[in-house]
């Protein structure tokens, strides 16, 4: 079973952007409790719905806000979908 995306939703799954080599990102710890919760999150286009304005393409990286993205469990399948019109920025190479 596979979920497709619908009423101009893409259908996404959490991305991780990797920092520069010889970057780190701080020399100390900070305790989850002290660090503010993350707005944003980088996810990768997994499908488009055909009704989207834009011409998104799967295995694009898109930036969006966690409170809008919406997840759906059907059967063992956890689908995060999010329409068009919340994603923030484009990630490029």
């Amino acid at each position: 079973m596979s979920t497709l995306p619908v009423n101009r939703r893409l259908k996404l799954k959490e991305y991780e952007v990797k920092s520069p080599q010889g970057k780190n990102a701080s020399s100390f710890l900070i305790p989850d409790q002290a660090k503010p919760p993350e707005e944003y999150g980088t996810f990768e286009i997994l499908s488009v719905s055909g009704d989207c304005e834009k011409s998104w393409t799967s295995g694009g990286k898109v930036v969006v806000p966690f409170r809008m993205v919406e997840t759906i469990n059907v059967g063992e399948e956890k689908a995060k979908l999010v329409l068009e019109n919340y994603v923030v920025c484009i990630i490029t190479e």
